[in-house]
């Protein structure tokens, strides 16, 4: 360590030069660049370039200015990240101010506390959020900055220069209205820049106010030696945001805040970076871990292609997390960056430099070397330490905060004097301090910094910052608490680091004590519900403790009287490893497994499921938040977000709810052919309408919501105004994600081809319309001139903000509504309404105020008729009956004859329309592609199934091809006539066909029969196979035919809609296709020929439920069995994450058939990664190809190796791949075996010898191999299957059961050596499986003897599978030690 003489010395050289101010450089290089990309909205797509942003900035500060924004008065900012938070920072800063973030996360009581404490000047936020602002703000200037009132044109042909001229040049002068006013700048480099808000020990939180001089300095030292920006340079900023997203725009860097929903989804996250070609990202470990094993390596490689640097910062870094990065991404720059609040960048280093020493550590990487001279690590005299030696490490210079606001007496305690002086003019007017950090550290020999701990109670929790006194505080402020003592449990830098509480209870009854009194801690798990409500209002979400312990006292050292917090982690050491085990993240724990494991299939009752959804909760932390959700997502194709599962506190059961809700509310882009109504009077509903009074109210409300309100006028156009589908240069499509609309989409851009189309989606992935199309075949779809524009159809403007209104509104001259909300069974009022008529209103609205001869074209339904087939329904004619024929439970038919009724009169009134009533939308002519979840599919999918066919006379098939509908919809909204004439046309199938023709046309595409059965015994065989099968088709036909009141009925009731207008106009436009013809023979047997061979392929808005628990039955299923579906599956992946550890390494040593296999699957399912060993390569390969296909939903990983058990050496390469590539093993399963019946008489020495080989050496080499790395680690589990015939010898078994006895004998010898190193060790004792090893037998007589079958159902490899499973996922403290699973007829 360098001498104080020396330092000093060092510091004499000269004056440091502060470098240009934040908001400056960014003014510079506006004008430098004016038209590069500066901000990218993640939502929309859309870029402001740094001239539109600059106006932006400029227009929003002027205003800042006249509320009273000026120098050291600050400008809170309470809004999502986004391109309007960066605008709002700049604006402050630009005013001359400085900016405060309100964290969304925070409490009411903690906003209103900084707001007092900061008192701003302004309050920047959205319509979203200014709600959900406490009281106290209305004394405060309220700035919405989406109100309509903040509306730039930005670049679409308005953009005002001269006002930017204005607006700059009054920024130069400092705001002064004297114009002839010399330049003056808006801020120094003292003055306050921003405060930033942490807890305080008190409860209070403090504000640390850093100056301008901060953010310059350490922003240039970043530039100098971490890395710069140019334009081109995209930096996505997620954690971390305030402190990140500023920096590039100094640099002409483009700056893309990611959503806070996205953060912590992988999968989403990893589409955002590919999609905008994000160059750099910073990540804590936590995060990064989390996506390199919730996403699949090839594809984090592909999507980072243009990644150049990732930072890391907020926790540690392994070392392991490090070699998983640079496996990954071989290319990217890794940057490990060490940053405080009051002190900015402290130090950082190139973890893949060339050069990079990081011996000092088997486990962590260092921060690397500080940033400027002013380090120091001191010992409690403030003198300095040698090299090598620990010490509390204090910082100065000039990135440090001024202090804390309005706390003067904290602010001298922690910024404190520079015991080295710098005699520099201007520390002579300015005092050198430091800063004591609080965390311990020591220098490494070659300089570099290493941090070792905090020395006082601020700890780090998943990358939040977290004073421990100030959750204690809170905790006895709001329950009847004597004391209370917080502590982080859990090993620096893994990421289920959590918050342990002690608790003392107060026993005094004190009458005005209005704290929480009646608590029950759960001793099996340290959960206690109602203590985290009463805090969670009061203290950060992060900040609530996952687990606490009650105590009689907390323990006080002998000498001083303090609290001694080893002795209290001491003395509950065994209690906290055993709430450990079970991953302390949930209220309540889940139940024990079963015999059968957690994953087997559902106890044949859901009522404990069902019982414990209730109060069972998410994971408390982010991340395992996200896992969750991720694979509930995959399974289920939900939406659920993560962000708000952790911020909402969302129980199972409401996990499970928000998935039942989102299949039952088909999306509100999803076009109506999923499920075309073939009428209403027989359909089931969840709500029922009891009178005829309710009746009558409910077709009096449908009746005045068709009404066209007289605010919209259509300005009259000439016919040759008219924007057709064919000339229009921008077309607005809604439903774009569905299944017609995916075909709209590709035909619009077919037939048009300069036309950009914008769809309006809610999805957030940015990827939504091009995966929609890829999902039915559309692969020539030319997205280059598709615009996502975020929306709703149920909100006012479409959910847009009146700016994005105002856009969209001055750039769409062709509108196509496809969108709609389906259900069968949901009633008018409530969202149906919302979505299909007031969206529809909307839509009109917006083409009213789009430019003259905007033209709409609506896609009605069927659904509008009553279910009869003693009437025709026509065209072009007055339907105002239709709501008093129609069932009053009928909200979707209710619905769109409302949206139709009010297109209509728009058409009247002079708006270009045309609707298209459709019936049921078919396969695709040529491809056969469909929608899955098409109810006339699934029964097709379901007879072929079950190899019956549905005997019900007058059950017809109809369908119009989605082809067909499509091109026939854009040729005919491509003649403007047919739009100025306003036409309702009806499209369904030219003649229905009979069900019994369509069986006739299976049998001669496929060869096979279907018997012909009524349809009662039909869907009692549907029953017995939902029960049983996998195919999540069958499950989602059984919910439906099972949801219907009458199904009978309904299916024997179609309407029939005359077509002949529809036809002689399509004839007009002069299109030649034909609607007469087009569902043929052909038409099907291409269909069953396509689809039915390959098994339906699955649907994707309802995968596989990786557990193989059940099927998920999607969008048709009924409530009551949704609900149970997914309350089931997400109990049983809690389960598995409580019990077995997310991505354990396991290895398989025979895993190519049987047992084997099924063992690896059941471990992939576990979310395992697994090595498999087999000699049999190309069996392996079926084994990791069938994990694939079984794991839907989990990312598990799998290598193959060829492997010999014989050979020591091949046990081994095994073992080094499978820890090179999936890391340390945590559980060795030793299934390789061979069984040959003969008897001992015969002396057959080669199968005896074989026998030995295979079974006693292969057991050993296994365990060898991996025995002393689990040792060195301290856990691990052995699993050796051996047989029942290793606890009783079997004639005609003689060697085998010896084999068997002597594993057994091996297994007990292991289990008594480890017993106190973390090692368990289990044999499975398998009776009769149904496996390939009795072919392996030769001796006839010996097979005659004693290997005939006895006639009794003996076990499945999976069977074994599910045992394995429940041995592994026990507390760490139970053993399983031996599980003997014979058939229940064989007992040994």
């Amino acid at each position: 360590m360098l001498s104080t003489t020396q330092i000093t010395s060092i510091r004499s050289a000269g004056k440091m030069t502060v470098p240009t101010l934040v908001h400056e450089a960014f003014h510079a290089q506006a004008a430098s660049t004016p038209h590069a990309p500066c901000l990218v909205d993640a939502a929309t797509g859309t870029t402001w370039s740094y001239r539109e942003a600059q106006l932006r900035v400029l227009t929003l500060a002027s205003e800042l200015r006249s509320s009273g924004t000026t120098t050291d008065r600050v400008v809170a900012i309470y809004m999502d990240p986004s391109p309007r938070y960066v605008v709002t920072m700049l604006a402050a800063l630009s005013a001359g101010g400085a900016y405060v973030p309100l964290e969304l996360a925070y409490p009411t009581p903690m906003v209103e506390k900084v707001l007092f404490d900061a008192r701003p000047s302004a309050v920047c936020t959205t319509l979203e959020h200014v709600g959900k602002l406490p009281a106290a703000a209305g004394e405060i200037a309220i700035v919405c900055e989406d109100d309509g009132a903040h509306h730039q044109d930005g670049e679409r042909g308005g953009f005002d220069q001269a006002e930017l001229d204005r607006l700059l040049a009054a920024y130069r002068r400092n705001w002064s209205e004297d114009e002839s006013a010399g330049p003056e700048a808006v801020a120094g480099p003292d003055d306050l820049c921003f405060v930033v808000y942490s807890s305080g020990t008190t409860g209070q939180p403090k504000g640390i106010a850093n100056p301008h001089r901060a953010p310059a300095v350490s922003y240039d030292w970043r530039f100098r030696t971490l890395s710069d920006y140019a334009p081109g340079d995209v930096v996505a900023c997620n954690v971390f945001f305030v402190w990140e997203c500023l920096r590039p725009l100094m640099r002409g860097g483009a700056v893309l805040p990611v959503p806070a929903d996205v953060i912590y989804d992988g999968e989403r996250l990893t589409v955002m970076v590919e999609r905008f070609g994000v160059t750099e990202i910073l990540f804590t470990p936590s995060l990064l871990e989390n996506m390199l094993v919730s996403v699949d390596a090839k594809d984090v490689n592909s999507r980072f292609g243009k990644v150049k640097t990732i930072y890391l910062n907020g926790e540690v870094v392994s070392l392991a997390l490090r070699k998983k990065v640079i496996d990954c991404l071989p290319s990217v720059r890794l940057l490990n960056l060490y940053s405080i609040s009051e002190c900015h960048e402290v130090a950082a280093l190139d973890l893949t430099a060339p050069d990079v020493d990081l011996s000092a550590s088997d486990k962590f990487c260092p921060v690397g070397y500080p940033s400027n001279e002013f380090c120091y690590i001191l010992d409690e005299e403030c003198q300095p330490l040698p090299f090598g030696e620990a010490g509390e490490l204090y910082f100065g210079g000039d990135m440090l905060a001024r202090g804390y606001l309005n706390l003067p007496e904290l602010t001298a305690t922690r910024f404190v004097p520079d015991p080295f002086p710098t005699p520099t003019e201007e520390h002579k007017t300015r005092p050198a301090l430091m800063y004591r950090t609080g965390d311990r550290a020591r220098f490494l020999p070659n300089g570099q910094l290493e941090i070792l701990g905090r020395c006082d109670f601020m700890v780090k929790i998943r990358g939040y910052s977290v004073v421990l006194g100030a959750i204690e505080t809170a905790l006895v402020d709001h329950v009847r608490l004597s004391s209370a003592v917080v502590v982080a449990d859990g090993e620096e830098g893994s990421e289920d680091k959590q918050l342990i509480a002690y608790v003392v209870r107060d026993h005094s009854d004190k009458p005005d004590d209005t704290r929480l009194a009646d608590f029950q801690i759960d001793g099996r798990n340290g959960a206690c519900p109602e203590i985290r409500r009463a805090i969670d209002g009061h203290i950060a979400h992060y900040m609530v403790p996952s687990v606490y312990i009650e105590v009689e006292s907390l323990p006080v050292a002998a000498v001083g009287a303090k609290l001694d917090r080893k002795a209290l982690q001491a003395q509950t050491k065994d209690r906290r490893a055993k709430l450990r085990s079970l991953q302390l993240n949930y209220e309540t724990h889940t139940v024990s497994a079963g015999a059968s494991g957690p994953a087997g299939p559902p106890p044949a009752s859901l009522g404990p499921v069902r019982k414990l959804a209730k109060y069972l909760r998410v994971p408390r932390d982010t991340l395992s938040a996200a896992r969750l959700v991720s694979l509930v997502n995959k399974c289920f194709g939900s939406s659920l977000s993560a962000a708000r599962l952790f911020r909402d506190n969302m129980s199972v059961q409401q996990c499970a709810l928000e998935v039942v809700k989102q299949w039952s509310e088909v999306p509100d882009e999803e076009d109506h052919s999923a499920l075309s109504s073939n009428g209403s009077s027989d359909r089931g509903s969840w709500t029922v309408v009891e009178s005829a009074e309710k009746d009558a109210q409910i077709v009096a409300r449908v009746r005045e919501d068709a009404v066209l309100p007289q605010d919209i006028v259509v300005r009259p156009c000439a016919p040759e105004a008219i924007t057709t589908a064919g000339s229009a240069r921008s077309i607005l499509l809604t439903g774009a994600t569905g299944y017609l609309g995916a075909f709209l989409l590709a035909e619009l851009l077919r037939s048009n081809p300069v036309a950009t189309v914008t769809c309006l989606v809610r999805s957030s992935d940015p990827d939504a319309v091009r995966k929609n199309c890829d999902r039915y075949g559309l692969n020539d779809v030319d997205h280059s001139r598709v615009v996502l524009e975020a929306g709703d159809l149920s909100l006012e403007r479409l959910g847009m903000t009146q700016s994005n209104w105002n856009r969209v509104a001055s750039s769409i001259d062709h509108i196509v509504h496809c969108g709609a909300m389906v259900s069968l069974t949901a009633p008018y009022d409530g969202k149906i309404r919302d979505v299909n008529v007031r969206g529809t209103l909307e839509v009109i609205r917006l083409a009213a105020e789009c430019g003259e001869g905007t033209s709409l074209v609506y896609v009605s339904s069927n659904g509008i008729f009553p279910s009869t087939a003693d009437e025709v329904f026509m065209e072009n004619e007055g339907i105002s009956c239709l709501p008093d024929r129609l069932d009053s439970n009928n909200g979707y038919g209710l619905s769109k004859w409302a949206a139709e009724q009010l297109v209509t009169e728009a058409g009247r009134r002079g708006l270009p329309t045309l609707s298209i009533r459709f019936g049921n939308i078919g396969w695709d002519t040529e491809s056969a592609k469909g929608n899955a979840l098409d109810f006339q599919g699934l029964i097709l999918n379901g007879c072929a199934t079950l190899g019956k066919a549905i005997d019900l006379p007058g059950f017809n098939f109809e369908c119009t091809p989605v082809d067909f509908a499509s091109k026939s919809l854009v040729q005919l909204a491509s003649h403007a006539p047919t739009l100025k004439q306003g036409h309702v046309l009806n499209c369904t199938q030219d003649g229905f066909t009979p069900f019994r023709d369509i069986y006739n046309f299976f049998s001669a595409s496929t060869g096979s029969k279907l018997d012909s059965v009524d349809f009662n015994l039909w869907s009692n065989s549907l029953e017995d196979e939902a029960l049983n099968s996998k195919d999540e088709t069958i499950g989602a036909l059984f919910s439906f035919i099972s949801g219907l009141d009458n199904c009978m009925a309904y299916l024997q009731n179609v309407p029939e809609l005359d077509c002949s207008t529809f036809d002689k106009v399509l004839g007009e436009a002069g299109s030649t296709m034909k609607r007469k013809g087009l569902v043929s023979s052909s038409y099907f047997e291409n269909y069953f020929k396509s689809i039915l061979p390959q098994n339906q392929r699955k649907s994707d808005a309802a995968q596989i439920d990786p557990s193989g628990t059940e099927a998920a039955a999607g969008p048709l299923a009924g409530k009551g069995t949704r609900l149970l579906t997914v309350t089931a599956y997400i109990f049983h992946e809690l389960n598995l994450l409580t019990t077995l550890r997310p991505f354990a390494v396991a290895v398989v040593l025979g895993a190519s058939s049987g047992i084997g296999r099924a063992i690896t699957v059941a471990l992939a399912k576990a979310g395992c990664n697994v090595g498999m060993g087999a000699r049999r390569v190309e069996q392996l390969e079926k084994t990791k190809q069938l994990c694939l296909e079984e794991c839907r939903g989990t990312t598990a990983k799998a290598v193959i190796s060829k492997t010999d058990v014989t050979s020591l050496d091949d046990v081994k390469s095994l073992v080094a791949k499978t820890e090179q590539s999936l890391g340390d093993i945590d559980i060795l399963v030793n299934v390789a075996g061979v069984m040959y019946f003969t008897l001992m008489a015969t002396a057959n020495f080669d199968q005896w010898e074989r026998t030995v080989d295979v079974n006693c050496k292969g057991t050993m080499f296994g365990i060898g191999s991996v025995l002393p790395q689990m040792l060195a680690r301290g856990k691990g589990h052995i699993v050796n299957i051996t047989s029942d015939a290793g606890r009783k010898a079997f004639p005609g078994l003689g060697v085998y059961s010896g084999s068997k006895f002597f594993v057994e004998a091996m297994s007990q010898c292991l289990r008594s050596e480890t017993a106190n190193s973390g090692i368990r060790v289990t044999c499975i004792q398998p009776g009769n499986v149904e496996t390939p090893l009795l072919g392996l037998s030769d001796d006839a007589e010996a097979l005659k003897l004693y290997g005939e079958p006895t006639g009794a159902k003996v076990l499945e490899p999976d069977d074994i599978g599910r045992a394995v499973i429940y041995a592994a996922t026990q507390p760490e403290w139970c053993a399983v030690n031996e599980i003997l699973v014979e058939p229940r007829e064989e007992p040994a």
